[in-house]
């Protein structure tokens, strides 16, 4: 095999960072922004759906609570918030899942390294894109 063939090598001794492991990315050199990678399918995809199930479920919560204000009844109330939060957690996971693999297939093909901020990024654009197109969808109910 020839040597020109790039590789996609895993640093000797690596060890899978901490949950979120965000350290600030200014000055490579430091040795805890060295750590804050991630190398395997799993690790990526984890990231990526815990972040994406933050952001989903902080947001879904906040709608329930908001749509529970505007019920009067306890009942109603509890049976949207809950309707909201399993909502939010399958598509979450959901959403999270598909990118975190597009992630991998991505960030492997440019034989690169994920640095712990590409998961929440990708959450945060998930979210995002969630509220924006929320919004055309509600003039079709009112």
């Amino acid at each position: 095999m020839s040597n020109k063939i790039p590789r996609f090598n895993i640093p000797i001794g690596y060890k899978v960072p901490k949950f979120p492991s965000l350290y600030w990315p200014v000055g490579s050199t430091k040795p805890h922004y060295q750590l804050a990678n991630l190398y395997y399918t799993y690790d990526i995809w984890r990231f990526t759906v815990i972040w994406t199930l933050i952001f989903f479920l902080g947001f879904h919560i906040i709608a329930a609570m908001w749509a529970g204000v505007a019920k009067r009844n306890l009942r109603d109330a509890l049976a949207i918030f809950a309707v909201y939060v399993v909502v939010g957690g399958i598509e979450a996971v959901v959403s999270g899942s598909i990118v975190g693999l597009i992630l991998t297939g991505v960030y492997r093909a440019g034989l690169c390294s994920v640095s712990t901020w590409i998961p929440m990024c990708w959450a945060v654009v998930q979210i995002l894109w969630m509220v924006f197109t929320s919004y055309s969808k509600m003039n079709v109910f009112m």
